[in-house]
């Protein structure tokens, strides 16, 4: 920058000072190019579209979505859109995206370019729609800005919804900040992020990371949303999830819930019943819960509730910690880790530390119903650490679990037990379709199958 123009911008206000420094870093189009990961992306600069206010004064969602959506000649497809770090994007109505495809949305860094709700109607403030194989990055998204009287109740959606477009799958969102509002107000029934509708099909192949997402201790909210009913092969990873109803929520689909960082998720004291970190109804096998965190005033761990309606779910949870030490609040009554698999669903409980700071006497792990519609499936439960908590990982328990529970655990304390359950079940006759080694038992007798469709017993007695 020549000499006069350092005095002239010395002079300037910082806003001011900001959009001189943005325009003497860009070219004077609005579409350039740049170079990424060895490829050549057209550049869109959003600050220097027509109709587009950076300072966050004007609405700018008529604007934005003359750039985002190809039903009215927006095309973004291929390019790199870039959201200066300093450009906060008023939207007096719902910003979407549609028909887009292999683009980059690009906030510039964290915190990076915002988009925020002002006068909007209940719904998503930025609604990804029939677009796919894109990433969107360092974007700020918050539903109500200060002194706005904004009805928006979440921050993104992503759909498959309507006709036309390309399919919404294959979308990355990196290093994002979502949050309800600027001041840390709590909206009622506030989502952070929604990966599908309830119902829509191949909304897959969503992963968000690197991410920080709070609710603001907002009633009935969820943090991220897995609704599609195949979402198969989504990805929570690396994440910061606070004070939500339900941290993570799958409805439908398959996930991998990795390294996560939790906190206040489910709090009982805050929410009430029906919280927890993890809120599962149904999957596409296997939902994997690997290497989390869960603490800073978190409440119950898992809660799959299949009795409510859904298909039940085949989960691995491995080498993750819960704890409830540090203002941490669980409904006495239920199970930290409450599992209702469907059918011959199988639950993998490995590795885990759980801390109770004995606020519960329940068991770690548990079942409080049964599928309506058929029985549980098997349990393995192995090298589980248990503290603060008389009830242990099973302790006496028989969890309901039809097909079986093989438990080998440890706890804090350096009790070690280990016991195979089997549920109670007679089969109906001895020639029953079996396969051999298969075992039962009831209250007269252990049954095994020797040999295909061929079962003997032995009857039972006191000692």
């Amino acid at each position: 920058m020549k000499a006069w123009l350092i005095i002239f911008a010395l002079c300037l206000p910082a806003a001011a000072q900001n959009s001189l420094n943005e325009a003497s870093s860009v070219s004077p189009t609005n579409d350039t190019s740049v170079n990424t990961a060895n490829e050549t992306r057209s550049v869109v600069i959003v600050s220097r579209s027509p109709g587009v206010d950076c300072t966050g004064t004007r609405d700018s969602s008529a604007a934005l979505n003359r750039l985002f959506d190809a039903r009215l000649g927006g095309n973004i497809n291929g390019k790199h859109v870039i959201i200066p770090s300093l450009c906060q994007l008023r939207a007096d109505h719902q910003v979407i995206v549609f028909g887009q495809s292999n683009f980059v949305m690009d906030g510039e860094g964290r915190p990076g370019g915002s988009i925020f709700g002002c006068n909007g109607s209940v719904g998503a403030l930025l609604s990804i729609r029939r677009s796919g194989h894109a990433e969107i990055k360092s974007l700020e998204v918050y539903p109500k800005g200060v002194h706005c009287s904004s009805s928006f109740t979440q921050s993104v959606l992503v759909s498959n919804a309507r006709p036309g477009g390309v399919t919404a799958t294959d979308l990355k969102f990196v290093n994002m900040d979502i949050h309800p509002s600027s001041g840390g107000v709590a909206i009622p029934n506030y989502i952070g992020i929604e990966f599908g509708i309830n119902g829509e099909q191949n909304a897959e192949d969503m992963r968000i990371s690197d991410s920080s997402i709070t609710c603001s201790n907002s009633k009935n909210s969820y943090g991220v949303d897995i609704e599609g009913e195949n979402s198969d092969d989504d990805e929570v990873y690396h994440n910061l999830i606070t004070d939500c109803f339900q941290n993570v929520r799958v409805f439908a689909g398959g996930a991998r819930i990795v390294n996560n960082k939790f906190g206040g998720g489910g709090n009982f004291a805050q929410f009430g019943a029906g919280g927890s970190t993890i809120w599962v109804r149904g999957c596409a096998p296997p939902l994997v819960i690997f290497g989390n965190e869960a603490a800073e005033g978190s409440g119950q761990f898992i809660n799959s509730n299949n009795d409510r309606g859904g298909s039940g779910c085949q989960m691995l949870v491995l080498g993750n910690q819960w704890t409830l030490a540090g203002g941490g609040s669980i409904d006495p009554n239920v199970y930290p880790v409450n599992l209702n698999s469907g059918g011959a669903d199988n639950q993998v409980v490995i590795g885990n530390s759980f801390n109770a700071a004995g606020a519960t006497s329940k068991p770690i792990i548990g079942s409080d119903r049964r599928k309506p519609t058929g029985p549980l499936g098997s349990l393995v439960e192995f090298g589980n650490e248990v503290s603060h908590d008389t009830g242990g990982v099973l302790n006496t328990y028989t969890p309901p679990f039809a097909q079986g529970t093989l438990s080998f655990s440890k706890s804090v304390e350096g009790t070690t037990s280990f016991q195979t359950l089997l549920s109670l079940q007679t089969p109906s006759s001895s020639s029953a379709s079996c396969t051999a080694g298969q075992i039962w038992a009831d209250a007269s007798f252990v049954y095994v199958c020797t040999k295909s469709n061929t079962i003997k017993r032995v009857a039972l007695s006191s000692f």
